[in-house]
């Protein structure tokens, strides 16, 4: 089980990637790749040629694998007896939470579930929930 991580790509818009500060430079050439704007203007065809095929190499293909806490759920019945005294046939109190804690070996962060795999680019969290119930009957 596979993915594709999280790669910065020659667009000019990776001033928020902490990867950024790693890029390939004629001091650090074991950096990431290039950013567009580090070619010049007549040869950045080219560099978004070779952008494309850095984000698809092997290079930034991970392991995909992950455990999830996806859902917990818990009930009570309220007793009989103890019903019956609230002038009630039957109570029943539920508590749910969903996507409670993931882990992924991947790393970063990265939900496989929510990552697009394709591009390489992350998508919002499974957000949390916190679910209460009450059932009664009269």
């Amino acid at each position: 089980n596979v993915m594709r991580k999280e790669t910065m790509d020659m667009s000019t818009d990776l001033v928020t990637l902490s990867g950024i500060s790693d890029r390939y430079t004629d001091t650090n050439q074991n950096g990431n790749t290039r950013l567009y704007v580090d070619f010049a203007e007549n040869v950045r065809t080219y560099a978004s040629t070779i952008s494309s095929q850095w984000r698809n190499s092997d290079v930034n293909v991970v392991d995909g694998d992950y455990i999830k806490l996806r859902n917990i759920s818990m009930a009570y019945n309220l007793s009989k007896p103890f019903a019956n005294k609230m002038k009630i046939a039957s109570a029943k109190f539920t508590f749910q939470v969903n996507n409670l804690w993931y882990w992924s070996a991947a790393g970063n962060r990265i939900d496989p579930e929510v990552y697009s795999a394709n591009s390489g680019t992350r998508n919002l969290p499974s957000p949390k929930t916190f679910l209460l119930g009450l059932n009664l009957t009269l």
